[in-house]
């Protein structure tokens, strides 16, 4: 046979090949996977009834968070403060408050950390992102927002 002929049919065989193995390497992927609503924990927010305010304390590193209308049932109040800072970067604090009055909280919150007796505080850079959740007999219940101190 001649050469050409030859090198033309192993050209061929090759590129036939070829196509079947993308062919079946795309037919064997499975499909992603559907994600419904009933599949994911969703957290329910709480209603209008309930307000948080987050306020700066006039010549101090702390900040002053406010909440009225509590859920009632509440046993347990959980929050995260998160901001970003001029020095530190990504900053936050986290807390859980068992007892408060009634259907309202109010906690001063230190912004930054102590150890060993120094402190460092935190310049915040931007707005504060906080998230407040509430605990109690009816499940769970969650507050998301942002305020600009």
């Amino acid at each position: 046979m001649n050469k050409k002929i030859m090198f033309g049919m192993v050209a061929v065989i090759l590129l036939i090949g070829i196509v079947v193995a993308i062919r079946m390497n795309t037919v064997v992927k499975p499909a992603p996977e559907v994600v419904n609503e009933e599949q994911m924990d969703v957290v329910p927010t709480v209603d209008k009834s309930t307000s948080v305010g987050i306020s700066s304390r006039p010549g101090s590193k702390e900040i002053q968070m406010k909440i009225f209308g509590i859920p009632r049932g509440t046993t347990s109040v959980e929050y995260e403060l998160s901001y970003q800072t001029k020095e530190q970067g990504t900053q936050g604090v986290i807390g859980t408050v068992n007892k408060f009055d009634n259907d309202s909280l109010t906690k001063d919150i230190t912004l930054g950390t102590c150890s060993s007796g120094r402190c460092v505080y935190h310049d915040l850079d931007g707005p504060m992102n906080v998230t407040v959740k509430f605990y109690g007999d009816y499940g769970e219940k969650m507050y998301e927002n942002k305020f600009n101190l």
